[in-house]
Parts: structure tokens; sequence; C-alpha cells
């Protein structure tokens, strides 16, 4: 037995009507693609198919495109994209017929991060050692550097970077500010902002403690008289500053 069956096929040319737009595209400055060229932020398409690029065309349809580039600051801008997608022989005859549409492209900043090194760091209890190094008014105090806190912006540059402790405001890597801090637990809060405005801020525990063992300092020496043999002698005799 012998069967017979006949498949027509039949290949429609394409119009503008069925053309899809790329959508509009939201990156961070380091997520953003190697490139904003189309081929990463996507071409307008007819049935899935890319439409050729300027000075190509299929069938008598391509597309062009202009950029625009607005600035919110160093490190967050706009491409303003105007697509134009055209087709010089339209299936039902006639002029060549157009259509526009804009594609945004926003590429936003990233705020400034903040790292402590871990340089007389207490993982266990979360704080950092602040050793005393001075002396306010007959009491112990800290007064040198604070932990130095690694500041990067993955977008721009960072503007500014100040240090909020008990005692007022510092700078980065800066002494704490007058009288210092006596012993025990204090907070002490980083806070960077960079040139778009991004602000972050840190926060971490200090302990100011003493590291310093005490140290007796007596006369070298001493002549004391005996009296049968034998005398006493107050501790006070043998201080010499301690």
């Amino acid at each position: 037995n012998i069967s017979h069956c006949v498949q027509e096929i039949s290949v429609l040319r394409a119009d503008l009507d069925q053309a899809t737009f790329p959508t509009d595209k939201v990156y961070t400055c380091a997520t953003k693609p190697a490139s904003l060229h189309p081929a990463y932020t996507g071409w307008p398409q007819i049935a899935g198919v890319n439409l050729p690029s300027p000075n190509t065309s299929n069938c008598g349809m391509g597309s062009s495109y202009t950029d625009e580039v607005v600035y919110e600051c160093p490190g967050s801008y706009y491409v303003i994209r105007t697509w134009k997608i055209f087709d010089f022989c339209p299936a039902g005859g006639g002029s060549p017929t157009s259509k526009e549409q804009v594609q945004f492209i926003n590429v936003s900043d990233l705020p400034p991060s903040i790292t402590i090194p871990t340089d007389n760091y207490v993982a266990d209890s979360n704080y950092y050692l602040v050793p005393i190094d001075a002396n306010y008014q007959g009491q112990c105090v800290a007064s040198a550097s604070l932990p130095t806190a690694i500041v990067e912006d993955a977008c721009n540059n960072v503007m500014e970077v100040t240090v909020l402790t008990p005692t007022g405001a510092t700078t980065n890597g800066g002494v704490l500010p007058a009288p210092g801090l006596t012993l025990g637990f204090y907070t002490i809060t980083y806070t960077a902002i960079d040139s778009c405005g991004g602000v972050t801020n840190l926060t971490i525990n200090i302990k100011v403690v003493d590291l310093t063992p005490p140290g007796a300092i007596c006369d070298e020496f001493t002549q004391v008289s005996l009296t049968n043999g034998a005398t006493l002698i107050n501790a006070e005799t043998f201080d010499d500053g301690s």
C-alpha cells in the first residue's frame, strides 16, 4: 500500500508590529556587563530573532540606535538608548515604515565597604583590645590610635571617613579625643561617605585594658642599724617612686 501526503510550508514576511524591543536594564557598577553594547543588553527581535544591526538588513528590515548618557554622579548613570526599527518593503506595499522606542539602562552606585583588620580582636567576645597609654587627672586612660579601617569603593572615590567615639569624633586611624577612655567597654562607629553620597556605617566594640604589669622601684642602697641583731624597717623606706 502506498499513501501520499502533501505538506505546504509558507514563508511569510514579518511585519514591524510583530517586533519586540529590548527591556530596560538595571545594573550596579559591580554587576554591569563588560560592555553595554546590544549584544549584552538586547536587540529588537521578531519571533526571537535579532533584527540586524545598522548597515545590514533582512528582507528590507533592520534596526539602529543612538545613546545619550546622563550622569547622576561619578559611579551612577543612565544610558537613554533610542531604538528605531525600519521596514523598507512593507508586506502590504507602500512607503517604508519605522517604529521607535526608548530603552533605559541604569548603572547605579554602590556604597563603600568598611572592614577592620583582626589585630587585637578577641573573636569569642567580639571586641577589640585598646590598651591604656596615658594618665588623666589620676586615672589611667587610652588616648592612642583606634583600629584603622580599610575603606573601599567599587564605583567611585571615598570622600570622607569619620570615627565617632564616646569622647567625640576623630579620623580613621586617628587618636582618641581628650580626655581618652578609662578602663571598660565602649562602642565605636565608623562612617564612610563616597562621592555619590553613599553612606556606610560600621560599629565595633572595644575594651580598654591595662596590659602593663606593675613595676617596683626601690632604693638601690639602704643602711640601717641593728639593735640586738634585729631592726624594723617600713616598706616606704625602700620605695623610690613605685
